[in-house]
């Protein structure tokens, strides 16, 4: 269950091999947060995602929390979370 104290740090994707999101394919992906309408918020970018051979997976890091420009994402404000291939 979500609630105000979970924040979105990392998003990982295992076994991206098997659903075609590896370095074989060639492959980037833009990742981008898009919230839900009541919290009022534009879209935010989270970079790009980098394959890790170690566990074979796609992985996304946000922000650091503790740092003094992070803008932590509350996962109670998301609607979806987009891999947008490049």
């Amino acid at each position: 269950m979500i609630n105000n104290n979970d924040l979105l740090n990392k998003i990982e994707i295992y076994d991206a091999t098997t659903f075609g999101m590896d370095l074989a394919t060639g492959a980037t992906y833009t990742v981008s947060v898009n919230f839900v309408e009541t919290s009022k918020k534009k879209a935010q970018s989270l970079g790009t995602a980098k394959w890790a051979d170690k566990g074979d997976k796609l992985e996304i890091q946000g922000d650091n929390v503790f740092m003094d420009k992070s803008a932590p994402i509350d996962l109670t404000e998301v609607d979806t979370i987009v891999f947008t291939k490049s």
